[in-house]
């Protein structure tokens, strides 16, 4: 089973969220999404991995964590690190566009949780 939706706030059905990202020293980097339109608190995420926009800089992260091999080029590390990623985020939008998910995200992933 796989679904993608828009967040949205729970309590005006705003889209528009903000992402308050929460960074301590050993901890696990938290989200708290936040309402741009009512400041209401939407959801709260615990990231094990975090991407940006920004491969080289999430690459070299990933580096200084394990030795990786010293016989590729660093062009071709950050395009098999990025591609896949760019890859999967087009196709999210694609799914999101075509699935009309009207269950919030606590009963989405009950339900996968299920299968």
């Amino acid at each position: 089973m796989e679904t993608v939706k828009f967040e949205c706030c729970p309590k005006c059905d705003c889209i528009h969220l903000k992402n308050n990202v929460y960074l301590k020293k050993g901890e696990p980097i938290m989200i708290y999404v936040e309402c741009s339109k009512c400041g209401c608190f939407v959801a709260r995420y615990i990231v094990s991995k975090y991407t940006s926009d920004k491969p080289y800089e999430s690459l070299l992260k990933e580096m200084r964590k394990e030795r990786l091999p010293g016989s590729r080029s660093a062009a071709k590390l950050i395009e098999e690190f990025s591609q896949p990623i760019a890859e999967k985020f087009e196709y999210i939008k694609e799914l999101r566009d075509k699935i009309d998910e009207k269950r919030n995200v606590e009963e989405i992933i009950i339900d996968i949780e299920k299968t």
